[in-house]
């Protein structure tokens, strides 16, 4: 639906109430920020309207009457009708009595009509309809919350529920005693995040199922009565690390956001996260896999236990950041690659849970980006910035010429570049790159992610220029890391 309609993003997707969803309301992310109402069933647009220059970030259907739509966004609160096929603007309608916020942030109509409008400065307020169907300001709730207010709820007992981004909170009022404090709340935990999006699946009071989806890509599940669990937890901000156990049905996942977490691939749970100072952009689990190692932009690595994310030991790799980190096949030396176009070479002691340096490995002319080690646990490849495939030695710290190293087998092959993936390069399209690459244990699978979100899974080692591919595209956008589970 919409296939070549939009400019850009679609932002907004809600549907009109009184004909039972038969139309769907669409914004347009581009400059313009197109409204387009589409009869979805018979895929055609019923009509379109430029809203404003400026950003808009809500929009919905007045449940009473599907020509009646709202829009709000930066420094805007829009009323539309829909007459003769047209979207006419309500310019009477609308209009705030001191300063407009900086931005209307959330927006819901109540069962009498009324629209009620969370703002940027942490206001609620109510707007009513007059005998001329012109909005205006009935009551203000200022400061209901510090800063934004990001989400709004009715429940089925006339509560309001309101959510704050900044503050953590969860505020219900009281409707019918014109919108007074029901004396009910709960402020989220810090790890968590602020309160996005609030959703009630049955029409209860206080006591109802409550679904909040959190800043922090968290979705809980309770009410205001009893505690909140968490039903999906993730990152929120790019995920850049990913490594699975040796042995284990379990992975690690660290990103930008500085959240380390461990994860059951058959139960799909969280078993613990852990927060760190820095982003994490590589980790990398002990052969033993007792351990795992985090690589931070700090240049410092961090060794946690595998089963409890209690922190073992750490140590001050590089001024600049860790790119990627890998651990010898006999667990006895960890190389790390970092910003400063250096592999740190470090032994290893106590299965992972000491770690003294041996040396640095210098000659590459950008920073490094991939590496793995070969099954001697002597020799290592990298792929580096320019996609340059450089082998070195281990053991005596140097280069190492590609002619010697032609017939290594390796260990592992996340490096993008190289005779055994050269093949996954010839079937991508312009201007599109392989950002990552994973063998799988067996070592008679690869699979590469690329810059366009696309994974290509083929048979190891993929040399041909027309080698068979399944291709799948999972992200919208780069797919930055990819690894096989064990087994």
């Amino acid at each position: 639906l919409g296939m070549g309609d939009f400019h850009a993003a679609v932002v907004i997707v809600t549907f009109s109430h009184v004909n039972n969803g038969a139309w769907l309301l669409a914004l347009d992310g581009g400059e313009n920020h197109g409204l387009a109402l589409w009869d979805w069933e018979r895929e055609s647009i019923v009509c379109t309207s430029k809203t404003s220059l400026e950003t808009v970030v809500c929009a919905t259907f007045n449940p009473k009457d599907d020509c009646s739509i709202v829009s709000a966004g930066k420094q805007h609160l829009n009323f539309w009708k829909l007459i003769n096929g047209k979207l006419l603007k309500d310019k009477k309608s609308g209009h705030f009595i001191d300063e407009v916020p900086h931005y209307i942030t959330c927006l819901l109509f109540n069962s009498k009509g009324e629209l009620i409008t969370g703002d940027s400065s942490g206001n609620i307020i109510i707007w009513t309809m007059d005998e001329r169907e012109i909005y205006f300001i009935k009551h203000t709730i200022l400061r209901a919350h510090e800063k934004s207010v990001f989400a709004l709820c009715l429940l089925g007992d006339e509560t309001l529920l309101s959510g704050g981004g900044l503050d953590r909170r969860i505020i219900a009022w009281d409707v019918l005693q014109g919108y007074r404090s029901a004396k009910a709340g709960r402020q989220l935990p810090e790890s968590i995040g602020g309160v996005r999006m609030l959703a009630t699946a049955s029409g209860g009071g206080l006591d109802g199922q409550l679904f909040v989806g959190t800043t922090k890509n968290c979705i809980l599940e309770g009410n205001l009565q009893q505690k909140f669990s968490s039903i999906v937890q993730g990152h929120f901000e790019e995920l850049w690390a990913v490594a699975c156990h040796p042995n284990e049905e379990l992975f690690v996942s660290a990103g930008f956001d500085a959240q380390v977490c461990m994860w059951n691939s058959s139960t799909h749970k969280l078993l613990w996260k852990v927060s760190s100072e820095k982003p994490c952009l590589t980790c990398a689990f002990h052969p033993s896999g007792s351990v795992v190692g985090i690589g931070h932009s700090s240049g410092r690595f961090v060794v946690l236990n595998t089963y409890s994310g209690l922190h073992v030991t750490s140590f001050h790799v590089s001024n600049q950041q860790v790119d990627v980190a890998r651990i010898s096949p006999d667990g006895a030396t960890l190389a790390v690659g970092c910003h400063d176009r250096n592999i740190h070479v470090y032994d290893i002691q106590d299965s992972g849970l000491s770690y003294k340096k041996i040396g640095t490995i210098s000659g590459h002319n950008s920073f490094i980006m991939q590496m793995d080690w070969d099954d001697s646990s002597r020799y290592l490849q990298t792929v580096s910035g320019n996609y340059n495939l450089s082998f070195w030695s281990a053991t005596s710290l140097g280069v190492l010429p590609s002619i010697e190293a032609r017939d290594f087998d390796w260990y592992s092959h996340i490096c993008v570049v190289g005779f055994h993936v050269a093949g996954a390069w010839s079937a991508l399209g312009q201007d599109t790159e392989i950002n990552t690459c994973a063998r799988s244990q067996q070592r008679h699978l690869v699979a590469t992610g690329d810059s366009r979100g696309t994974m290509r899974l083929m048979q190891y080692p993929a040399s041909h220029n027309k080698c068979f591919s399944w291709d799948q595209r999972i992200c919208s956008r780069g797919v930055t890391s990819l690894e096989f589970l064990a087994g």
